[in-house]
């Protein structure tokens, strides 16, 4: 049960993310715009690390074959992922800011000084967090941007909450921002799910089986939140409208304009 519950959030999120992708890198072919590159190889870059991990158990139909050269590999093509996560996310809300360069440079650096230092005290696949210091390190870089984009969705939706009482914001794009926030927020808790597993893992010699149900979950539910931000079906849609129809505040209400 906990086996296929947790390689079933993965097998969801795989698909989802390869579907977002390639509709992104077309989208980006007729727009031009930076931010839809980004997001389609990031999206690229997470399906190819979950299929460098997932070869051995679909392929040979053996979990135990999946070695440091697979591990080490998947993880290259996450942190990649990640790396132009951050720089998505710094395009598409603090292009002008310089702190945001800052912080950019710290995620990337953090997963640079992660990988290398990993494989330099010999742990290729980064799985001994109680015995490999610069595991933490990449950590830091793996869920910072996580955390970034749940922070920005969140801030900016309820920027915009306020712009749509006054009739400056249409309810869908706010509606984008929320999921935005909810999607980076649970992938947060995936990857603080996942550390805590390795951290497990290595002090019992065993897999929680409650924490592998959490990370598929937590894998599977953002998936199913990003395609509601790029495939929205109708009956969504019209429900976006009818909740801020109802929460829009009438013109003679004296919160209008607080």
């Amino acid at each position: 049960m906990t086996y296929y519950a947790y390689h079933f959030g993965y097998c969801v999120a795989t698909v989802v993310h390869l579907i977002v992708a390639v509709r992104l890198f077309a989208l980006s072919a007729r727009s031009s715009q930076t931010a839809d590159r980004l997001l389609s190889v990031t999206f690229l870059l997470w399906t190819l690390s979950y299929l460098i991990y997932g070869a051995p158990w679909v392929v040979l139909g053996d979990e135990e074959l999946i070695g440091p050269p697979y591990l080490l590999g998947s993880l290259i093509a996450l942190y990649l992922a990640n790396i132009t996560f951050t720089f998505f996310t710094r395009a598409v809300f603090r292009s002008q800011e310089q702190w945001a360069s800052w912080l950019v440079a710290g995620m990337v650096g953090c997963l640079v000084v992660g990988v290398a230092g990993s494989v330099w005290v010999g742990d290729m696949g980064s799985e001994n967090p109680l015995s490999n210091p610069w595991w933490w390190v990449a950590r830091v870089g793996s869920a910072a941007p996580y955390a970034w984009m749940a922070a920005e969705g969140f801030t900016q939706y309820v920027k915009a909450r306020r712009r749509r009482q006054l009739g400056l914001c249409v309810p869908r794009v706010c509606n984008r921002y929320l999921l935005w926030g909810l999607a980076g927020g649970l992938w947060l808790l995936m990857d603080l799910v996942e550390g805590a597993e390795y951290i497990v893992y290595e002090a019992t010699g065993r897999w929680s089986e409650p924490l592998s149900v959490l990370e598929g979950l937590f894998e599977a539910v953002p998936s199913g939140i990003i395609w509601l931000v790029f495939f929205p079906p109708v009956f969504y849609l019209n429900w976006i409208g009818r909740t801020a129809t109802v929460t829009e505040p009438s013109a003679g209400d004296s919160s209008h304009g607080s």
